[in-house]
């Protein structure tokens, strides 16, 4: 099962526990199964929604991002009634870049340039190569090893887990558009101004499914707005809960 990591002290002196994905640092990186990953988000739902059930914390506001962004999603399409709202920051919907002759373009780019090297980097053994692969396609950018070291492990740590996404029959899953054009709650998009054209091509493709949704732009951030402009992320996830709350 997924762990559940302490956080530190909040106010009240009460621990704040988080949700840790499977096979990602903290927890035990063995080898991960194929098959969990068979609809590109696996175990993942489950563990969220038993993680809200175990805290009594439903209907909730989701924030993610990036993958976190696409379990969000996953959990709201799923169990609707436990979620309040959503804030998706550049979901990695990258099939959905198709529906533009531009965006084809942006996603053949992106699997022959990054995610089929990586794969085979993976299959050679070379861990380092293919998390360096991956980023510098993802942030659309030579950002990798010019990271700081403690964060370079920690991608290192989590090769186990993306290794098993890349050899998935559906890596990263495929989420129904009319599916998700039915959702019936608050949604907020957000992308940092410096992503790459893929991302924002989603971003796009999302917007088109849900015109009610708010969106967010994060001025000097590319692909982890919540870590490299934290203040700015966070005062517009704030802003956009406010709003939620109150109601239309």
């Amino acid at each position: 099962a997924a762990r559940i990591a302490g956080t530190g002290q909040g106010e009240t002196g009460h621990r704040r526990p988080r949700n840790s994905r499977r096979h990602n640092h903290p927890n035990r990186n063995g080898e991960v199964r194929r098959a969990r990953f068979a609809d590109g988000v696996g175990d993942d739902v489950d563990d969220l929604l038993a993680l809200q059930s175990t805290l009594y914390a439903a209907p909730a506001h989701l924030v993610g991002a990036s993958y976190g962004a696409l379990l969000a999603l996953a959990v709201a399409l799923r169990a609707p009634a436990q979620v309040a709202s959503l804030i998706l920051a550049e979901p990695p919907l990258h099939r959905w870049a198709c529906a533009t002759e531009g965006g084809r373009r942006l996603y053949g780019a992106f699997i022959d340039g990054a995610w089929r090297p990586a794969a085979e980097a993976f299959g050679l053994g070379q861990q380092r190569r293919a998390m360096q692969l991956l980023t510098d396609g993802i942030w659309g950018q030579a950002l990798f090893d010019t990271l700081p070291p403690q964060r370079i492990a920690h991608a290192l740590r989590n090769a186990a887990a993306m290794k098993a996404q890349l050899q998935a029959p559906l890596p990263l899953g495929d989420v129904s558009r009319r599916a998700v054009a039915q959702l019936a709650l608050p949604v907020l998009l957000v992308n940092g101004s410096l992503c790459s054209a893929l991302h924002r091509c989603v971003v796009d493709e999302l917007a088109r499914e849900l015109p009610t949704a708010r969106r967010a732009v994060i001025e000097g951030a590319a692909h982890g707005a919540p870590f490299e402009q934290p203040r700015r992320f966070n005062e517009a996830v704030l802003a956009f809960l406010d709003g939620a709350e109150r109601g239309p």
